[in-house]
């Protein structure tokens, strides 16, 4: 079965949206390059995926003419006051407490970066990990989170947090500049993991509104959210399993749920909650199938309609008009073919 896509939330575009801004840059062009839309940042429900760092870093990096993008925009982005991670951190008693209950709702800001706070010969650390190796070593951006979270740990704490040192798992900068002025402490890079250090007394600094009904509160929406995540992924693993099981013809609820793990009721309800059903996803997914093997041009008509779990070529040509206003896929694919800015 596919794996689902990994993503990264709104709330972190949104911050290097207004970094860019701050720095002096368009990214209102950014945006228009890659097919954004900065209103969708700040959407609870937006997500883009994680791989995405793979083209976006040196596709910046190429626009800004700028060999350290992510240690300038880290420098830029702007404060955390009010949105819900600054907002669960201030109601906990404690640094360490926050530290720990974020931790646990690290899904808020990403379903790939793995966040871990840990502890060993060295002292007490945050590390942050991607499950793809070659985005583990992005240095644009490691060092645009971890001098966000140095500037985010220290609006919280009221200016007594302070970093022990970095380890990065990237390669260096060709040019160190003024980088441990800015960090506020050594800095390591080829490192096995990335991880901002600090010392145990701060695990103990007060937060300045402690309120445990308020913690309760706050992370009952947090695990709100989490909750619907979660949804999101049974949906778009019917997808996945949907789009494997095609060629098969005419799959039922049944052979999906099974394939999930899932008693058909369960799929049912659980569809039902994301405002679909089975037979709804399983036509957008034909659909989709169908349309983007027409524009690619290679395979035939009729081996794409076998593929898309048509076993009779009049019933592929009454969904495809049904899909497309009435067009036929030969004219569909003519046009694709004549202008595929479409």
């Amino acid at each position: 079965m596919s794996e689902l896509i990994r993503k990264d939330r709104g709330l972190y575009a949104a911050k290097i949206y207004e970094a860019a801004r701050r720095a002096g840059f368009d990214p209102d062009f950014l945006c228009r390059q890659f097919g954004f839309s900065p209103d969708d940042f700040n959407n609870v429900d937006y997500g883009f995926n994680h791989e995405f760092h793979r083209i976006f870093w040196p596709a910046v990096e190429e626009y800004t003419k700028c060999p350290d993008i992510g240690f300038v925009l880290g420098q830029h982005l702007p404060s955390s006051y009010g949105d819900i991670f600054s907002t669960l951190h201030f109601s906990y008693p404690s640094f360490g407490a926050s530290l720990l209950g974020n931790v646990e709702l690290s899904r808020l800001a990403s379903d790939a970066m793995e966040w871990v706070l840990g502890e060993d010969e060295e002292g007490f650390f945050i590390q942050i990990r991607s499950p793809f190796d070659d985005i583990q070593t992005t240095r644009h951006l490691f060092e645009c989170l971890f001098l966000g979270l140095i500037s985010f740990y220290t609006e919280i704490t009221n200016g007594l947090f302070y970093p022990g040192k970095i380890k990065f798992a990237c390669q260096p900068p060709l040019q160190m500049g003024n980088r441990k002025d800015i960090y506020g402490c050594d800095i390591f890079f080829n490192c096995k993991e990335n991880r901002l250090y600090f010392h145990s007394s701060m695990l103990a600094i007060p937060m300045a509104t402690p309120d445990e009904i308020l913690v309760k509160m706050h992370q009952s929406y947090a695990r709100s959210i989490i909750k619907k995540i979660e949804e999101e992924d049974i949906l778009q693993l019917t997808r996945n399993v949907i789009f494997e099981m095609l060629p098969l013809g005419d799959i039922t609820l049944e052979q999906v749920s099974q394939r999930l793990n899932l008693t058909p009721a369960e799929l049912k309800y659980r569809l039902e909650k994301m405002n679909t059903h089975f037979l709804k996803e399983r036509e957008a997914c034909r659909r989709s199938f169908v349309m983007t093997k027409l524009k690619e041009n290679q395979a035939s008509i009729t081996d794409i309609a076998l593929q898309a779990g048509f076993s009779e070529p009049s019933t592929f040509y009454r969904a495809f008009k049904r899909w497309s206003d009435g067009e036929t896929p030969v004219a569909f694919r003519a046009r694709h073919l004549a202008n595929p800015a479409l």
